[in-house]
């Protein structure tokens, strides 16, 4: 099923429906092209092995082109009617010997086109499905001692399965001292790399711990570190 869905801006667990066609894998190159008429329209469909359709091929039709969708069919206007019979050809921009022939007979009697496919479309279908927030893949977290720019800090960073910083995430820390007895922190500082700086206040050193937790998902990370 291929299916293109843009889930609202929240952070809760919600229900909704997606929908899509069915529609069998990538046919690949395509080897065949079927042209007919239906409802004021020259519908074309482009073929690959097994008949499977053959989604972004461009086709023209006298002078106009199209393109096929993932169903492997594109649409044309119908040339205004003339007396007698006419011959459309339908081709493929890329390979002009990949072509379908189609007829209009305009008579006393009405219009006929030749010959008379019936082309069927993929499959549309529509599934609810339970969702949820996009989950970090990594949550990591790093106890840093004092340097010559900064004092002792803890860094944390969420990050997507491409180790790229995740933001606006909620993020719940907290940094103690071997006995348990917790460490107090300033504001948050994000940095330019997508991680977030908290300073750890006070004249801290000895043995300490930090976690770090992503509200959202629950992913957590923690880390026992001795600053000097």
């Amino acid at each position: 099923m291929k299916a293109i869905y843009t889930p609202p801006t929240t952070s809760d667990v919600w229900t909704d429906a997606i929908s899509g066609f069915v529609l069998p894998a990538d046919a690949g190159v395509p080897t065949r092209l079927v042209a007919m008429e239906r409802g004021g329209e020259v519908i074309v469909r482009a073929e690959g092995s097994g008949v499977a359709p053959v989604a972004g091929l461009e086709v023209e039709l006298r002078g106009e082109r199209a393109t096929t969708g993932p169903d492997g069919i594109a649409s044309f206007p119908a040339p205004s009617a003339t007396r007698g019979l006419e011959h459309f050809v339908v081709r493929a921009v890329e390979r002009p010997s990949l072509q379908a022939s189609l007829w209009r007979l305009s008579a006393s009697d009405g219009v006929h086109w030749f010959p008379r496919h019936v082309l069927s479309r993929a499959l549309e279908v529509s599934a609810p499905v339970r969702l949820a927030p996009e989950t970090p893949v990594d949550v990591r977290v790093e106890l840093l001692a004092r340097s010559a720019e900064r004092g002792p800090a803890l860094r944390y960073a969420v990050l997507d399965k491409e180790e790229a910083a995740l933001e606006g995430r909620e993020v719940a820390w907290r940094v103690s001292r071997a006995d348990g007895a917790p460490v107090a922190t300033d504001d948050p500082i994000r940095q330019k790399d997508g991680s977030v700086m908290v300073p750890l206040l006070g004249e801290p050193a000895g043995s300490f711990s930090a976690s770090v937790v992503d509200v959202a998902s629950g992913v957590s990370a923690a880390q026992e570190a001795l600053l000097p």
